[in-house]
């Protein structure tokens, strides 16, 4: 794992395949200590990595501009958000009727 500066990620996973996994991402946020919960900070990454999840989908799209819509359904982003003791995976996906779907 590789840390970032965003404010939108602790930290950024790359996959060490080459070919066609070799520019995938997970996304890792923490939100709160291990004994106590700041609800409101939580919502706000939960919202974090809801934007993030969402322009990583967009950056797929502008990197393969001449590919089919329906190549970009295939992908998935990945975030694994930290909330007290609790890991959340969530998924954000594309589905051919162009609207967003968002999975914990």
């Amino acid at each position: 794992m590789q840390s970032t500066s965003s404010s939108n990620a602790d930290g950024i996973g790359y996959a060490t395949n080459t070919g066609i996994m070799d520019d995938e991402r997970v996304i890792f946020k923490a939100s709160s200590e291990p004994r106590w919960e700041d609800v409101q900070h939580t919502y706000g990454n939960t919202l974090k990595n809801i934007e993030t999840l969402t322009s990583i989908i967009f950056l797929k799209a502008y990197k393969f501009l001449n590919a089919r819509f329906s190549t970009l359904t295939h992908y998935k982003s990945i975030c694994i958000h930290s909330i007290k003791r609790t890991l959340t995976l969530s998924v954000m996906s594309i589905t051919d009727d162009k609207k967003f779907v968002f999975e914990e």
